[in-house]
């Protein structure tokens, strides 16, 4: 992908995924996942704190990954999928 495209692309990401963290959907689950993580937190000894954070900053770099691929995969299967309507339109059009 050219690289001005890609930039593009995942500036149009970053915009989306800040309203998506905005959902309303997602509030009630937020919260609760919070509350939890502060029980987690509060089990974890002094010592361990540090590692935990760690894990849990890897696991938002790995979902934030794969929410970026599935983006770029549905933006190509968008573009290819109008390519190949557009292509079918004008073979329909050419045989009448």
């Amino acid at each position: 992908m050219h690289e001005l495209i890609k930039e593009a692309v995942m500036k149009r990401f970053d915009v989306l995924s800040a309203k998506a963290e905005k959902l309303k959907e997602c509030a009630a689950l937020r919260e609760q996942a919070g509350g939890i993580e502060q029980i987690l937190m509060g089990k974890i000894p002094e010592s361990e704190k540090l590692l935990f954070n760690e894990w849990l900053d890897l696991q938002v770099q790995i979902v934030a990954l794969q929410e970026q691929w599935l983006y770029v995969k549905g933006l190509q299967d968008g573009i290819q999928l109008l390519m190949f309507l557009l292509l079918s339109k004008e073979i329909i059009d050419s045989t009448m």
